[in-house]
């Protein structure tokens, strides 16, 4: 499974239904299910896959290939999600502008920019510090924060990984070892999702603050815990 032109991967359903259940976790989150109050698992669950998908993929190209095209790769992202961005940053605009106090109209600018920028996360997590918006409705752009920190592991991650696996190769070849040994066996990438997992759990538990969750909620760092379990689970 892969964009059209990119590395493929075995199909597998059952990631399917394990992405229908964490949306109806968050619809019925978001819907106001009482008995269902698993929102926050789901989209969990959502980073976990991501972070699974997107590393089996990369992993599959330098097996295949020998090398990782960052730029094939990023411009398949863009392709897949900036069109849908771009609408749904346009009609709400559009919306806000005859259902919105004008007083909310900068704050929900700037949200737009920073969905734009893949930064929404980052706004959402510091929006309390503009008045306006602290004290109106809430951003109808807030949803777009799990994007961005998507985004900012799109961009990030691919990058550590051609470095650890270019870092990896060139021991094998000091150590006359061969050929280097295939992505999925390489013990350093193992490591580094096991540090950065623990890294980001640790980071969530001392920034964390039962008045102001938002930075936790938020935040990429704090965020990265699962999208790294996902990566972990690729290489084993």
């Amino acid at each position: 499974m892969s964009g059209a032109g990119g590395p493929r991967i075995a199909y597998q359903p059952a990631l399917d239904g394990v992405r229908a259940l964490a949306v109806a976790a968050v619809l019925a989150f978001h819907g106001g299910v009482a008995a269902l109050p698993g929102g926050f698992l789901g989209v969990d669950a959502f980073f976990v896959l991501s972070g699974f998908l997107i590393t089996s993929l990369l992993l599959a190209e330098h097996r295949d290939t020998g090398r990782i095209d960052l730029t094939a790769f990023w411009g398949r992202r863009i392709r897949r999600l900036l069109p849908a961005l771009l609408l749904v940053l346009l009609v709400v605009l559009l919306v806000s502008r005859q259902l919105l106090p004008g007083t909310e109209l900068p704050a929900l600018r700037w949200d737009a920019l920073a969905a734009l920028g893949y930064l929404a996360n980052w706004r959402m997590a510091h929006r309390s510090g503009d008045y306006f918006a602290a004290t109106g409705s809430p951003s109808p752009l807030q949803h777009t924060w799990s994007l961005g920190i998507e985004e900012q592991f799109y961009l990030v991650w691919p990058l550590l990984l051609v470095a650890l696996l270019a870092w990896t190769a060139r021991r094998a070849r000091r150590r006359g070892a061969g050929a280097p040994p295939s992505p999925p066996e390489v013990g350093g990438l193992r490591t580094v999702t096991l540090l950065g997992t623990a890294g980001s759990a640790l980071a969530a538990a001392a920034l964390f603050a039962p008045g102001a969750v938002d930075r936790v909620y938020y935040g990429t760092d704090t965020r990265a815990v699962a999208l790294l379990v996902g990566a972990g689970l690729a290489c084993c």
